[in-house]
């Protein structure tokens, strides 16, 4: 992958969030915090993306974050800007890339699981497996 589809993934997947939290930003408060029988309310799936997304951004840059303030985010302007936030600081991290950036791996020893591939583009990170490689052994 080149940084430019990189960038052109990230741009997608950006304004598909906006658009996400526009569309929310039309339904009542009741209805955004309403919980299916089988789902999480609309607002904590918005906590949840919002959240994701600023972990991945620290690990692709080996890094940890703090769990995500509820109490800050306990509106939907709120989360919005705390996403918007998120959202820029990963555009920056994207546009600073080199191509050589893009062929290194990123170890997480936070992680207990593997983790699929990362869909919609969220960051080029290779995830090893935690187990010892047979050559340490």
């Amino acid at each position: 992958m080149d940084i430019d589809t990189l960038e052109s993934i990230y741009a997608h997947a950006s304004w598909a969030n906006g658009k996400l939290f526009d569309t929310a930003a039309q339904i009542a408060e009741v209805q955004l915090s309403q919980a299916a029988d089988d789902s999480e309310s609309i607002f904590d799936l918005l906590v949840h993306l919002v959240d994701v997304q600023r972990t991945w951004s620290a690990r692709s840059q080996q890094a940890a974050v703090p769990p995500l303030d509820r109490a800050a985010c306990a509106t939907l302007t709120a989360l919005r800007d705390v996403w918007k936030n998120v959202d820029d600081a990963n555009r920056r991290y994207i546009a600073d890339l080199h191509a050589d950036d893009l062929a290194r791996s990123c170890v997480t020893p936070m992680l207990k699981v593997s983790h699929r591939p990362i869909r919609a583009g969220r960051f080029c990170c290779i995830r090893r497996s935690m187990r010892p490689s047979t050559a340490a052994r």
